[in-house]
């Protein structure tokens, strides 16, 4: 199941639309070669690859280069001298504003820290992960109502809501891209997942793709890291049930290009599913698209 984008948002056949921790790219290309652009840091990846193997090469051209921090700091801290040998974990260091025919050399012992060890999730970690969502819009309310009938309601959120609202009701799929542009539904599942890209042809339903942070899970663990990958799926669905008026909901999870999960949700059975008390593998299982 690909994904299939409106030609009016200028996407097409093979080009996608994508969401992550870096901000937006589009991606060009078909299965085995493709290539990503980054609109925030201009960086192009592109990745090589035989599909269904699991093998693939990729490289990074441009992008906004980091700043020297050794060249920022060089007047304000003492540095290396470089014609000075160093023994052990001595090294030799000059005043950066001292000339060089008037140098002490002098040794530091300089302390490396060690990156703590990342944590694996646990099964708790990944309960918090599906059995919380956002709270569902009502835009039939919001298309009434110029003013939020919540004093909680955030003001600006209420008058962009209320300027979309009319176009959502009536199930304008560029509208919808675009709230999910704006909107950033997923903002807080980037911590377990990334490159989501969405696209539909109707304006009942959702296609959504992404794929899964890596090392955060014991993939050794197989029934852990599959109720993982349920949970993002499980998420992902809630948030665009409630951020959209949809009646059907596509997940598809991929991993080094391989299907890990397809499924096709009905808003009508999920939302009375109590996540609370469900497992997520027993939850995806029912929904599960069968090839």
């Amino acid at each position: 199941m690909g994904l299939r984008f409106r030609r009016s948002l200028t996407l097409c056949k093979g080009v996608k639309l994508n969401f992550g921790k870096t901000g937006m790219s589009i991606s060009t290309g078909v299965k085995g070669f493709r290539q990503t652009y980054n609109l925030n840091t201009g960086k192009k990846t592109t990745t090589v690859g035989l599909p269904g193997t699991g093998l693939f090469y990729t490289t990074t051209e441009g992008g906004k280069k980091k700043e020297n921090k050794e060249k920022n700091m060089q007047l304000n801290y003492e540095v290396p001298c470089a014609t000075h040998s160093s023994e052990n974990n001595y090294v030799p260091v000059v005043s950066a504003n001292q000339p060089v025919s008037e140098t002490k050399i002098e040794t530091k012992i300089i302390e490396v820290p060690v990156p703590p060890l990342q944590e694996k999730l646990t099964y708790d970690d990944i309960k918090n992960i599906f059995r919380v969502a956002d709270e569902k819009i009502d835009w039939f309310e919001i298309l009434s109502s110029e003013k939020p009938t919540d004093d909680l309601f955030n003001k600006d959120a209420w008058s962009y809501l209320h300027s979309v609202a009319l176009k959502v009701c009536q199930g304008d799929i560029d509208t919808y891209l675009k709230v999910i542009q704006d909107v950033n539904p997923f903002e807080d599942l980037l911590d377990y997942a990334s490159d989501f890209n969405f696209g539909t042809d109707e304006s009942t339903e959702m296609h959504i793709e992404f794929k899964p942070v890596e090392n955060i899970v014991d993939e050794s663990d197989n029934e852990l890291y599959n109720d993982f990958i349920c949970g993002c799926a499980i998420r992902a669905a809630r948030d665009t049930f409630a951020l959209l008026p949809l009646e059907t909901v596509f997940v598809d999870v991929e991993h080094k290009s391989k299907k890990l999960i397809s499924v096709k949700i009905d808003r009508v059975s999920f939302e009375r599913i109590k996540f609370s008390y469900s497992d997520p593998s027993e939850i995806i299982e029912k929904y599960r698209i069968k090839n």
